[in-house]
């Protein structure tokens, strides 16, 4: 069980693992958490570092982050890039009430977040920096005016043009995933799902040396002209992506729901998208791993991670209020056996 302190152990959106260090992130902070496991396996120690502290962000709000990875001393996170829609509150609300806050969509510019932070020794373990040690400089990629270089790339683009104007969890643009080699990264999208495909968007990153990353014309798009963002559709069954971990040579994805529903949620895994990956993946080459357990309402699978005896650790958003406990634990990640 991991002690945790509040808001996080109830809006886990992502996480990393490596050594003894699990990493944590919600989407209700503008903080990285890291744990340290005991002798026991257990993880404990919490540390939060506040990316304020690294980054300037355009507002004062949480960034929703949904994503990260773990590439060599690097730690990527990435927001969800989305639109929200408020949330109907039947004990609080009259139908009137209720009507107008269904029609009021709301673009919070902190979302649209793809950073990259180097991590250095600290006296307790790893710690992430502005600048570490060897020269390594954090960076993100541009932000403004609610949209950011990535958002822009995307803006035309013939799948998912649309749902740039639509909220997360009605089929609009949801990043939750990401996973990340030197350059090159591959962000997994909750949604939109087309006709039963997911989507995973792969961008290339130039470090322009003050903070800042840029999307390079590294790709063709379906007219042969060059493009910033290559998409890549998976036959997942309906389902979108929720987590992306790289593993033993394999991509493990954690899929389930794109829409506001419970279930089914499960692991399943494909070839390392590093090597070379088709525009379009097939279910038959897409292998299932496990299903994971999700409750109604709560227990929503939202980030996963392999420790260091081979585990996989799942985190689960809205936890059930059995998994938390009045000294501080939560019961809010499972672990289960790889094959």
């Amino acid at each position: 069980m991991p002690t945790i302190d509040e808001p996080m152990r109830g809006d886990i959106s992502g996480m990393a693992v490596r050594g003894d260090h699990l990493w944590l992130v919600s989407d209700e902070t503008c903080s990285v958490e890291r744990l340290t496991a005991d002798g026991n396996g257990d993880y404990d120690h919490h540390r939060s570092y506040d990316l304020q502290d690294i980054f300037e962000l355009p507002e004062k709000t949480e960034i929703d982050l949904e994503g990260m990875a773990l590439d060599g001393d690097w730690l990527w996170l990435v927001g969800s890039h989305a639109l929200k829609r408020k949330k109907p509150r039947p004990d609080k609300d009259s139908a009137a009430k209720t009507i107008k806050r269904l029609g009021r969509i709301e673009r919070e510019a902190n979302r649209f977040f793809l950073a990259r932070v180097p991590l250095q020794d600290g006296p307790n373990g790893p710690e992430p920096a502005l600048e570490a040690e060897d020269g390594r400089r954090a960076g993100k990629i541009r932000m403004r005016k609610g949209v950011n270089d990535l958002a822009e790339a995307l803006a035309d683009d013939p799948h998912l043009g649309a749902s740039l104007t639509m909220p997360a969890k009605e089929n609009g643009l949801d990043i939750e995933g990401i996973a990340a080699r030197g350059d090159r990264v591959f962000l997994g999208l909750r949604g939109p799902v087309l006709r039963g495909m997911a989507v995973m968007l792969e961008v290339s990153l130039k470090d322009s040396g003050d903070g800042r990353l840029k999307l390079r014309k590294a790709f063709e798009d379906h007219t042969g002209n060059a493009a910033r963002v290559r998409l890549h559709f998976l036959d997942l069954g309906g389902m979108g992506i929720r987590d992306l971990v790289l593993h033993g040579g394999r991509l493990l994805m954690l899929v389930g729901p794109t829409m506001d529903l419970d279930g089914p949620v499960a692991v399943v895994s494909m070839a390392d998208p590093f090597g070379d990956l088709h525009d379009v993946t097939f279910a038959q080459d897409i292998a299932h791993v496990l299903r994971v357990p999700h409750g109604a309402g709560t227990d929503h699978a939202e980030g996963m991670g392999v420790a260091a005896d081979g585990r996989l650790l799942v985190a689960y958003d809205s936890p059930d209020s059995s998994r938390l406990h009045e000294d501080g634990q939560a019961k809010d990640l499972d672990a289960f056996t790889l094959v």
